[in-house]
């Protein structure tokens, strides 16, 4: 049998071994967690995190997304709303809403990040669509 470290007095002893013959306990060669043990469960447990805990996310409903994230301002709402349309929006320069309806915004972005050319989109918040203007 294999030579272990008893897990109280860590006197060499029989992996096998009922009782460590030093200290009298029960089971010495065994109980004991090692750091790989416990970074391989940190693994395990990570994985099957992003496997099962993760929800489907995509861009079918983004309204409804952005409606609950209240902590995000309109800026950061509308500028995700392009993006997840395929439309480019760096950084949200003004937004604005049309008279004719409520869920209805006009809003002017710069397309690249540091760049300087602008582009409007009309973002519809009710449906997550968005369109060029």
């Amino acid at each position: 049998m294999a030579m272990t470290k008893c897990k109280e007095c860590k006197t060499a002893v029989s992996s096998a071994a009922k009782a460590c013959p030093n200290c009298g306990i029960s089971k010495p060669g065994q109980g004991r967690v090692g750091v790989g043990h416990v970074l391989v469960l940190g693994i395990l447990v990570m994985v099957l995190m992003f496997a099962f805990g993760t929800p489907n996310t995509t861009p079918t409903a983004p309204a409804a997304k952005a409606k609950n994230n209240e902590g995000q301002s309109p800026e950061e709402i509308a500028a995700t709303l392009l993006n997840l349309n395929g439309h480019l929006c760096a950084e949200v320069q003004s937004i604005r809403r049309p008279e004719s309806r409520d869920d209805l915004f006009e809003v002017q972005c710069v397309e690249y990040r540091g760049g300087k050319a602008q582009k409007a989109y009309m973002v519809d918040a009710a449906s997550g669509k968005a369109w060029p203007l």
